[in-house]
């Protein structure tokens, strides 16, 4: 029953600021909000992951269906906003006035949508909640260190290799961050250098994904007919620089997943 307490109170704290930040009017919503909801919401469902894996019966993916909407939709916004933050990095004064506004655009019709969801999806969550809780009461130290196992041998199939593959790096960031969570919920801590190489590996894999989703939307745009040409051309002179800083982040998380371990 100890694990199941500890699932609970810390299910308990992540439900609580869910709950809160669910009472705000729509269309209140700050960058801030919107990355506390999706980190809050991470955190829960790294456990929703756990207690899926250790009981199979229980048919999680369609009760969370109301949370899941609201965590994507969230997640859009939350996309376009890191986005414009990045680009004004990078970006002086009116450098790229049309993809700026199209940017803007693009933020305020997700937040409309996400507006609409919560105010949909919102009174369904008690519900949900009290699901979660009811699995995690009921769960198992044994249950949960099979999984902490399962997840180890997962990220070993993705930083053992000597090469590692780009299209594998944004999945090995969602595991590390899974299993990171798992492990807080049930009060367990890697030690030494251990612990602080899987945080390190985690920032450079988020600060890498984070340039080449912005690389990725600069080419797209740069394609464009309406966008003018002097503006292109700077669209193209940035994407090279940030290029260059993806491939340099490339280097230091072939350094930082050799210091990886268990």
């Amino acid at each position: 029953m100890k694990t199941g307490k500890l699932l609970t109170g810390y299910l308990k704290k992540r439900i609580a600021g869910i709950e809160a930040l669910m009472k705000k009017p729509p269309g209140n919503f700050s960058v801030q909000d919107f990355h506390r909801l999706r980190l809050e919401t991470k955190k829960l469902m790294a456990v929703v992951s756990m207690l899926h894996h250790s009981d199979r019966a229980h048919k999680m993916k369609k009760k969370l269906k109301p949370l899941r909407k609201i965590f994507d939709q969230a997640g859009k916004a939350r996309a376009l906003q890191l986005e414009v933050s990045l680009l004004q990095k990078y970006v002086s004064g009116q450098m790229l006035k049309t993809y700026q506004g199209i940017l803007q655009n693009k933020l305020l019709k997700e937040k409309r949508k996400f507006s609409i969801v919560q105010l949909k999806e919102k009174d369904k969550l008690k519900n949900v909640f009290d699901f979660i809780i009811s699995v995690a009461m009921k769960t198992r130290n044994k249950n949960a260190m099979e999984y902490l196992d399962h997840k180890k041998l997962e990220i070993y199939s993705f930083i053992k290799p000597e090469k590692l593959k780009t299209s594998k790096l944004h999945k090995l960031r969602k595991v590390l961050k899974t299993f990171s969570y798992t492990q807080k919920s049930l009060d367990l801590k890697n030690k030494g250098i251990t612990y602080k190489a899987i945080n390190e590996l985690q920032v450079i894999l988020g600060k890498w994904h984070d340039y080449r989703v912005l690389i990725g939307h600069l080419s797209a745009v740069a394609g464009k007919s309406d966008i003018p040409t002097p503006e292109r051309k700077r669209i193209m002179k940035i994407t090279g620089q940030l290029d260059s800083k993806s491939q340099m982040l490339l280097k230091k998380i072939t350094a930082a997943r050799k210091k990886t371990t268990f």
